[in-house]
């Protein structure tokens, strides 16, 4: 970030993939609900079938974290813009 001569290109891109990614946000974590649900399902029905594996549950878990860690990066991406957007609000004013 510069701070002495207004946003660079890289900073607008900043914002705006910031704001991308927060319109983005409720559908994304609503897929990963949906998708943890699924996994859950799917592990306690093998628990209670008895064919649950050391294999199974391990992927079972994989897939769940790799979903939290979509939203995690997602999130500091929308954080990252906002902060930007922070930085440079008064020089972006437009209009006055």
């Amino acid at each position: 970030m510069s701070f002495g001569s207004g946003p660079r290109p890289e900073d607008i891109m900043a914002m705006s993939k910031g704001a991308q990614f927060a319109a983005m946000m409720p559908e994304l974590e609503m897929e990963v609900g949906r998708l943890t649900k699924e996994v859950q399902n799917r592990v306690f029905a093998a628990i209670r079938d008895g064919t649950l594996t050391d294999e199974a549950a391990k992927m079972a878990w994989m897939e769940v974290y790799a979903a939290f860690m979509l939203v995690r990066k997602f999130n500091t991406k929308v954080k990252l813009g906002v902060s930007v957007g922070e930085t440079f609000a008064d020089q972006m004013k437009i209009g006055e």
